[in-house]
């Protein structure tokens, strides 16, 4: 019979067993926990560097969005990496680097760790980068093991007659010229002696603004060796530099003796002979669409114009303009088998001062069918930002090669062009912020030989190539997907361009670092902070220091249980 007041051995050992498997069981998460705690190891100087990091794009003017890309070869104990931007030795920016597939940095894990940062409101010259991995006491700084080159965007107004949003914009870029000067009056001459000579282009110079970029660039401009009239350059470099002045149409005038000209997406034209009318006939192709009114000949026979390409080519009865009067139907017109509307008399044809009547009409349907678009102000310019995306085309496949933010204005693409493509930038909840159609500019179109007994190849088709398309940023944008006639070819992210920090949601591009009203430092998000402020980061809770204190509470636990086993084999061996 127990005594009142005694605890039965059964039910003392009850208790035991359970502490005893409680103690146990912590022991066993308190050990494994401290195996894995691990301090932060030191990076020293004297290290091998074990990274390669570089920013992209090299250079851009103020507002350009840089990206830092840090490539590691070794990616064992690294658990947060800061990027330094000074200038001067003054530290402009910190920035966190990132794993995780969301800031350029490829996919998430591999070791590549990127992030960007905005030149916006800072000053043109060279940035400092200085990189330190996993930031503590014990780190030193790895100093000056890239830079960023910042420049003043140079946009310079040659004829301005109103809101870009409402002209045409016509951004004029040099290649070649030692002397600026040189160049700006060559733009003028083009402009105010070939050009707005011409009609419909005279009666309607109200609707134009006329720009140039007067910096020296090297757009890699080469001459075909065997036409030598048609010239090939960096397409993604000129795109690039001239978007520093509203571009909806670009020409280059190349500071070159010789003769040449040619036209794609946009027009070229050497200043060695005759640039007013070779620069105006490869207008006509790049701003209005025409085509070459004069034969081909045999050269490239494999190429066959389509009648419907162009609107001053027909067939046979030339029923495009047969509303026109005292127009006639003569055959040539890029091949034999196409006919145009004068025998000589186009520019399109020859080295005359004239545009044909058809050709005046289509011209004149674009300027007074020139919607008005979305207000922006040149004044602004700096304040607006534009995606610049760089594309390849070869074979028949289209494919991304790059993407960044600058500042500048937008092309308004109002006038209806050959749609070989569709971009659609898309929210970060999948709806479709705006849209725009663009062509494949893999048709080079050469000017008119100088003397008519000479032979021309006329147009040359690309199988490949490389070029840039701009569009409006937007901070409410997630990617910008590209679409042919029947499917979706490319989602490229620009996510990390955008500024939603405030909207409330932890979108991917987002931490609690950089957006601690969004994102909660106890939820993942792909960013390691182990500084001490009473948050354990599961991003590494093997490193953050406010993640230990659960050892001191299974630590505590475990002692506890310890003094209560004790306790109750006393009290049973007094009974």
């Amino acid at each position: 019979m127990k005594k009142h007041g005694q605890i039965g051995f059964s039910a003392a050992t009850t208790i035991i067993v359970i502490l005893s498997i409680v103690i146990i069981g912590a022991g066993f998460v308190l050990v494994n926990n401290m195996l894995k705690s691990t301090e932060l190891p030191a990076f020293q100087k004297s290290m091998p560097q074990f990274f390669k990091i570089s920013s992209f794009p090299e250079k851009g003017q103020i507002g350009t969005v840089f990206r830092i890309n840090l490539e590691l070869t070794n990616k064992t104990g690294v658990y947060h990496i800061d990027a330094k931007i000074t200038n001067a030795g003054k530290i402009i920016s910190t920035i966190a680097l990132y794993d995780d597939g969301s800031h350029g940095d490829s996919s998430a894990g591999d070791g590549i760790y990127a992030n960007t940062w905005d030149s916006s409101g800072n000053s043109e010259g060279v940035y400092d980068l200085n990189i330190i991995i996993n930031p503590s006491d014990k780190q030193i700084e790895y100093e000056k093991v890239a830079s960023l080159n910042i420049f003043k965007e140079k946009c310079e107004s040659l004829i301005y007659n109103g809101d870009p949003a409402e002209k045409v914009d016509v951004a004029i870029v040099p290649y070649g010229y030692s002397n600026l000067d040189d160049f700006r009056q060559d733009a003028l001459n083009w402009i105010t002696k070939g050009l707005l000579n011409y009609e419909p282009f005279k009666s309607e110079k109200d609707k134009f603004n006329f720009y140039i970029v007067n910096q020296k660039s090297d757009f890699l401009c080469n001459r075909d060796n065997a036409t030598r009239t048609l010239m090939y350059c960096d397409d993604i470099a000129v795109e690039r530099t001239a978007s520093q002045c509203p571009s909806d149409e670009i020409v280059v005038i190349l500071d070159d003796k010789e003769f040449c000209g040619t036209a794609s997406s946009y027009a070229k034209a050497c200043n060695g002979w005759n640039l007013r009318q070779v620069a105006t006939h490869e207008f006509g192709h790049s701003f209005a669409g025409l085509g070459d009114e004069y034969s081909y000949g045999s050269a490239y026979p494999q190429y066959k114009i389509i009648a419907e390409d162009y609107p001053n080519c027909d067939v046979d009865g030339c029923k495009k303009w047969q509303n026109i009067n005292n127009i006639g139907c003569y055959g040539g017109c890029g091949s034999d088998e196409l006919f145009r509307a004068t025998k000589e008399n186009c520019i399109m044809k020859k080295y005359v001062d004239t545009f044909c009547p058809v050709c005046e009409n289509h011209i004149e349907y674009i300027l007074e069918n020139y919607e008005k678009g979305e207000i922006q102000n040149l004044a602004a310019m700096p304040a607006e930002k534009i995606y610049l995306v760089d594309l390849k085309y070869e074979k028949g496949n289209l494919s991304f090669k790059d993407v960044y933010a600058t500042s500048g204005t937008a092309p308004d693409r109002k006038i209806k062009e050959k749609a070989d493509y569709t971009a659609k930038l898309m929210s970060f909840d999948n709806k479709v912020i705006y849209s725009f159609d663009f062509a494949l500019p893999n048709i080079l179109h050469l000017p008119p030989p100088q003397n008519e007994n000479e032979s021309s190849i006329g147009s040359v088709i690309l199988d490949k190539l490389e070029w840039t398309i701009p569009a409006k940023q937007s901070d409410k944008a997630s990617k910008l997907d590209i679409y042919d006639s029947q499917k979706k070819l490319l989602s490229i992210d620009v996510g990390y361009f955008s500024n939603s920090c405030g909207d409330g949601k932890c979108e991917k591009h987002e931490s609690a670092l950089e957006c601690p009203s969004d994102c909660k430092e106890n939820i993942k998000d792909d960013l390691c902070n182990y500084e001490k402020n009473g948050i354990c980061d599961p991003d590494c809770k093997n490193v953050d220091p406010d993640c230990k204190k659960e050892n001191w509470i299974l630590a505590g636990l475990i002692a506890v249980s310890v003094i209560l086993i004790i306790a109750i084999v006393m009290i049973g061996r007094r009974k």
